[in-house]
């Protein structure tokens, strides 16, 4: 009988321990935790366009002979500094030297025609005073010293056009540059005007950059700019700004000169970024705190204070859809009607659900919300 007694009173504090313990899990149910974000309505906002150009040498020439011939010698290749007047490549004049020898022999036979004939003339002169000699003798050897002469004029001319031949058989450098490329070698036959080096200037460099014409009273001729080459900043200073819209990219070409141009290359890519206020109301999100909704649009979780504990801290989720309008780094611009909210699901989206109630645990600012810090 005691026995029976004793295991009732057990069962019965078990029950009583069961029933303390729903209690208290009853009074005290349990919320997942979540990051909370304010939102805040902006009338506008300030956006950043990037534009792309290349880095190219202010000075930049193809160069060639003016004569066709054969390629004698070549003094330059690709990738060598050269320095103005620098010999770069020879043609072969052997044929040029030839036509000056020429010339220069019919040179000194007119030349040696013209002392006989001023010889002659002064024979003629001394036999005219004594009546041995006729005017008209005299006549024609004033009119052979006219023609003399005038051949003189002539080969001495040719001698200069053989040794100007000459002077161009050889390439030299217009500017200090680097040659880039060589498109020709030794042996060669080339023709007026075929390209033998590329040359460019590096101690000038530009940038070229198409602009919208939006932009350009951001750009004023003198005004100094930030540009990007890969992780690496430039400044640059706009030189002009082009009178016509490209009927390709419709933007206006701007050159910009690079104030430093140690270890740039021709034909880098390179990009300006300008800033563009837009007068558009919406709201600054993580871009944490959207997923995708239905036809098209997106989902953001806003949370609605529930109160179920009476510490303002648990919230109801219920989702809004909303419309994307421009993306920088970690937030998003969105286009919605959020005014009856005051908070947002700042992150872990795909760990709750609408109509689940949870707590808040932090709340990101404002101020935490730019591209880089947001965490």
């Amino acid at each position: 009988m005691h026995f029976k007694t004793f295991t009732l009173m057990i069962i019965t504090l078990l029950l009583s321990a069961c029933e303390v313990s729903t209690a208290k899990t009853e009074q005290s149910p349990y919320f997942h935790a979540a990051s909370l974000y304010p939102i805040e309505l902006s009338d506008d906002f300030t956006i950043k366009r990037k534009f792309s150009g290349f880095i190219t040498a202010s000075q930049r020439a193809d160069l060639g002979f003016e004569l066709s011939g054969k390629i004698a010698d070549i003094y330059a290749d690709t990738g060598d500094h050269i320095h103005k007047g620098q010999k770069l490549a020879q043609l072969d004049i052997t044929l040029i030297s030839i036509e000056k020898q020429q010339f220069g022999a019919q040179l000194a036979e007119t030349q040696a025609r013209l002392v006989l004939n001023q010889a002659n003339l002064t024979r003629l002169k001394a036999l005219k005073k004594e009546g041995y000699a006729s005017q008209q003798r005299l006549d024609e050897l004033y009119a052979e010293q006219d023609v003399i002469n005038a051949g003189i004029r002539r080969y001495r001319a040719a001698l200069n056009a053989v040794q100007t031949k000459i002077d161009k058989s050889t390439l030299k450098a217009p500017f200090d540059g680097r040659i880039v490329t060589r498109s020709v070698d030794m042996g060669s036959i080339v023709n007026p005007g075929n390209r033998i080096f590329t040359l460019l200037n590096h101690n000038t460099l530009e940038a070229k950059i198409g602009i919208p014409q939006r932009f350009l009273s951001k750009l004023p001729p003198g005004s100094l700019h930030t540009l990007a080459l890969g992780e690496e900043s430039l400044n640059a200073k706009v030189i002009t700004v082009g009178a016509n819209v490209s009927n390709t990219t419709r933007t206006v070409p701007v050159r910009l000169e690079l104030i430093t141009t140690a270890s740039l290359l021709d034909g880098s890519l390179i990009q300006l970024t300008l800033t563009e206020q837009i007068n558009q109301s919406g709201y600054w999100i993580p871009t944490a705190a959207i997923t995708d909704g239905l036809r098209g649009l997106w989902t953001v979780y806003a949370a609605v204070p529930s109160n179920v504990n009476n510490d303002n801290k648990t919230f109801r989720i219920e989702p809004r859809s909303v419309q994307v309008h421009y993306t920088d780094s970690d937030r998003l611009f969105i286009l919605a009607d959020l005014t009856d909210i005051s908070w947002l699901i700042a992150d872990g989206l795909h760990r709750f659900v609408p109509g689940q109630q949870v707590r808040q645990v932090n709340a990101l600012s404002n101020n935490e919300l730019t591209p880089g810090r947001l965490r």
